[in-house]
């Protein structure tokens, strides 16, 4: 909820100049938006997002997009499972 608070503010302040490649680059770091996101576009609901549904049915609905996307997903999978395993493995069970 912070993060979405911290997104708007944002676009309110900054509303005068183009931040869809900044609000592109922020849903990537966030896996839940981005998740949500590419959800949104594969069931062709994007309209319902106004604006910034065509801005990220434009990125995301391309398949660059779609594979830049499962790649950031992949990876915010994978690098909580290596660091749990590096701890683990210093752990004495």
């Amino acid at each position: 909820m912070i993060y979405d608070g911290l997104i708007l503010l944002v676009v309110y302040y900054f509303e005068d100049y183009p931040l869809e490649k900044v609000m592109i680059g922020l849903s990537i770091v966030n896996p839940i938006d981005l998740a949500r996101i590419m959800f949104l576009i594969k069931f062709n609901i994007s309209a319902l997002m106004g604006y910034t549904g065509a801005v990220f049915q434009e990125y995301f609905g391309s398949l660059i997009g779609i594979l830049v996307s499962v790649f950031c997903l992949l990876i915010w999978i994978i690098m909580p499972i290596f660091m749990s395993i590096k701890v683990f493995n210093r752990k004495d069970f």
